[in-house]
């Protein structure tokens, strides 16, 4: 049946999209006060071929744009590592290498804007930029000499859409587990 309100049909064409074989879409056209011929027929076919590749062009575009956003979050936190393992391994201060490191955290993060970064070892600490009791945090543990010497810690200063933990995505979980662990062995070294 008609929704309620609907116009009485008096006449449609309904044209199928197949693609590979297969139904894809269909586009329905109807009311015209004469009966549908071959021309209206291929007209239509034609336009609902058109609507279905544009459809489709703009579904591409969407994966395309994900990808590539997912692509430059990589391509963040690899760098991040990639910085905190230097860090850790060239520098002989363990006071250097929190600070070298905590400023280069935010960064990786999806929103970096907002993001600040705080690692504690020894009940000192070192951070960056604004700091607030928030809700929307992510912490690892530093752990060195078998016991647990401090945590690195990343706040979003403003709430953000949800995600794997909180605002944060699965991969910056490991991100802050593996700088955690970059940092606990950094101190083992230097100890």
């Amino acid at each position: 049946g008609l929704p309620q309100g609907h116009a009485p049909v008096i006449r449609e064409l309904i044209i199928p999209v197949f693609r590979d074989n297969k139904i894809v879409a269909i586009l329905g056209v109807g009311n015209r006060e004469t009966p549908y011929g071959s021309r209206d027929i291929d007209v239509i076919s034609q336009l609902a071929n058109m609507a279905w590749d544009i459809v489709m062009m703009k579904r591409y575009q969407e994966d395309r744009e994900k990808i590539l956003y997912d692509m430059g979050e990589r391509i963040k936190e690899i760098r991040c590592l990639y910085e905190s393992s230097n860090i850790a391994k060239s520098s002989s201060s363990i006071g250097d290498i929190l600070r070298q490191i905590m400023s280069i955290l935010p960064r990786a993060w999806q929103f970096p804007e907002i993001a600040s970064a705080c690692i504690a070892i020894d009940g000192i600490a070192y951070s960056s930029g604004p700091w607030a009791d928030v809700p929307w945090r992510i912490s690892s543990p530093v752990n060195a000499g078998g016991r647990e010497r401090g945590k690195v810690e990343l706040i979003y200063r403003e709430e953000r859409p949800g995600a794997e933990e909180g605002p944060f995505l699965a991969k910056e979980r490991n991100l802050i587990d593996t700088v955690a662990r970059t940092i606990g062995e950094a101190i083992e070294r230097i100890e």
